[in-house]
């Protein structure tokens, strides 16, 4: 009996052991497991590429192109005096399209036969301005207009007179000598008239002249005044300008020239 109590101690003492030793490799196992593993990888960063230089730093450096001397800048020659440019010529303004006088054929008439010329250089003798109704030539906004005068109680051959005007202001007599016969005008421009004088030639009946005499006459807006290219009648117009007769006629005197 002792012996076998001594058995049974053993047994258990020996259980006891290896229960303590089991329990010992199991708390160490998880530690032994988790130190093996292979540590994680951390992400391996990929560097920048640094970009390589196309230059060799050790080559000399390249100097520029020495610059053309036939495209460089001339310095002026202090010794030559400088030239101011020439003004641009400056052309005549025209005349303004829109420009207008402000006086009716009437009223200029009125102005006109006061300045023109007496009739025959004789204060006497007046123009008829009551004749000027039917005439078309006055446009008060035309760069050259016009208006005949014939004298007052005169008879076909008497004198007349052309008043001109420039956009409705009388500038002047279309010629300095008075010549007998209405005169024929006609507008080629707003700014140029053409008048045809009847005269009288050698043999001509009083009341029948064959001569014609043609001028033109055009506003010159550099100048301000009126151009004559032409023949006007010869001196007289073929009729001598001395009175032979003057009688009355209804308050006005009447004009009978020489032949």
């Amino acid at each position: 009996m002792p012996e076998r109590s001594k058995v049974l101690r053993g047994v258990v003492a020996l259980a006891a052991v290896l229960s303590v030793v089991t329990g010992c490799a199991a708390e160490t196992r998880p530690e032994a497991s988790a130190s093996s593993a292979p540590p994680s990888a951390a992400p391996s960063a990929t560097p920048t590429a640094v970009p390589t230089p196309t230059t060799d730093p050790a080559a000399p450096a390249t100097e520029p192109p020495a610059p053309d001397p036939s495209t460089a800048p001339v310095a002026p020659d202090p010794s030559t005096p400088e030239t101011a440019p020439s003004a641009p010529s400056t052309p005549p303004p025209p005349s303004d399209p829109g420009a207008c006088g402000t006086l009716t054929r009437d009223e200029a008439a009125a102005v006109a036969a006061q300045r023109l010329p007496p009739p025959l250089g004789d204060d006497y003798f007046t123009w008829d301005t009551t004749a000027t109704a039917a005439d078309p030539g006055y446009d008060p906004c035309a760069a050259l207009s016009w208006i005949v005068f014939p004298l007052a109680g005169g008879t076909g051959s008497s004198p007349n007179a052309i008043a001109l005007f420039h956009e409705g202001e009388y500038v002047g007599p279309a010629t300095e000598e008075q010549y007998g016969f209405r005169p024929a005008v006609e507008r080629l421009s707003d700014d140029s008239i053409r008048v045809t004088y009847p005269y009288l030639l050698d043999g001509d009946a009083n009341a029948d002249p064959q001569g014609q005499a043609v001028a033109r006459f055009t506003w010159d807006a550099e100048t301000q005044s009126v151009q004559m290219d032409g023949n006007p009648p010869p001196s007289g117009g073929g009729v001598t300008a001395a009175m032979n007769e003057v009688t009355e006629t209804s308050g006005a005197p009447e004009i009978i020239l020489a032949m």
